[in-house]
Formats: C-alpha cells, structure tokens, sequence
C-alpha cells in the first residue's frame, strides 16, 4: 500500500483540482461572453 504523507499526495485531491481547473475555464468563458453580449447591447 501506498503511504500517503499529505492530503495533496491523493488522487481524489488531484482530480477534483484538475475538475476545478475545468470548471474556472468554463466559468471564465461564459463571463467573457456574457460581457462581449452586455458590451454589443450598450453599443
């Protein structure tokens, strides 16, 4: 068995970091578009 010497060494800590980093681009994206939309409206 694999000793595990910090919560970091998990790999369901590696993955739910890799699924945020996702889920922040996502979020990133929609904003994004959402203000080039508000911006177009203004215009």
């Amino acid at each position: 068995m694999i000793e595990v010497k910090r919560y970091r060494d998990l790999k369901v800590w590696q993955k739910s970091m890799d699924l945020l980093v996702i889920c922040y681009q996502l979020f990133l994206s929609i904003i994004s578009v959402q203000i080039l939309r508000c911006h177009s409206q203004l215009i």
